[in-house]
């Protein structure tokens, strides 16, 4: 039985990361419509191996790859992480190939969180500046339940309040108002970003099984309330976050 896929996205929020490939199978690499390719990755001694349309491309050595140990949630989910990997002639006689897979920080690579039973998890695209109320406990990307205070956007993870826009494009706080959206959220001590696709679409994604570390503080897991009534007192408390 095949096994389903986890997307390892990169954000518009920095540069992608690239990762060596080794012991590139030339073969299954110029059969390739076009170089720029979406692969899978499956766990092995040496690293990961790498297989896009056409085969097995590559291998990404073990130590190109440790720092990356958050995959291995994706791993110990049942899930095969997916993600995008490039190709380039090294010289137009020769025929060799180098490659990369392109990913997002070690840090960012896979999110803590869950998507709710109905959600839709909306796409990238778009960074926005997203002003903290709680400074979370390690740089980490989270999946985060959106809901409209007023005219603000506000995002949510485990029941708790972790921020929100103060002024978000009408077109997400139109979508936000009228569905249930989860959004990735990209946070490094007290900076943040909310990186959505300007259209509001959705792409699906399944839940990790393997548990993700601990990111609230401890004092800060207060009972969940339901984003519709969080008081729009609690506002000025993500403005002073960050000042």
């Amino acid at each position: 039985m095949q096994l389903s896929t986890y997307p390892l996205v990169p954000s518009a929020a920095f540069t992608a990361k690239h990762l060596p490939l080794t012991r590139i199978n030339h073969a299954a690499a110029w059969a390739l419509p076009n170089w720029d390719v979406e692969v899978t990755l499956a766990d092995h001694p040496e690293g990961w191996l790498v297989t896009g349309p056409t085969g097995y491309l590559g291998l990404v050595a073990n130590q190109d790859k440790e720092r990356y140990f958050d995959v291995d949630r994706v791993f110990r989910s049942g899930l095969l992480p997916q993600c995008q990997a490039r190709l380039t002639s090294m010289d137009a006689t020769s025929g060799q190939l180098t490659g990369a897979l392109l990913l997002p920080p070690a840090m960012f690579a896979v999110p803590v969180g869950t998507v709710p039973d109905g959600a839709e998890v909306l796409r990238q695209g778009q960074p926005l500046d997203m002003d903290l109320a709680v400074e979370l406990l390690q740089p980490c990307q989270v999946l985060v339940e959106l809901g409209v205070v007023g005219q603000r956007v506000v995002a949510v993870y485990d029941g708790q309040l972790i921020g929100g826009l103060a002024r978000p494009p009408a077109a997400l706080h139109e979508a936000v108002s009228s569905r249930k959206l989860v959004a990735r959220a990209f946070v490094a001590h007290r900076d943040a970003i909310l990186d959505i696709d300007p259209e509001v679409r959705s792409a699906p994604i399944t839940n990790l099984s393997a548990e993700g570390p601990a990111v609230l503080p401890q004092a800060e897991q207060t009972p969940a309330k339901d984003v519709e009534q969080l008081p729009t007192v609690m506002i000025p408390a993500v403005k002073a976050g960050l000042e």
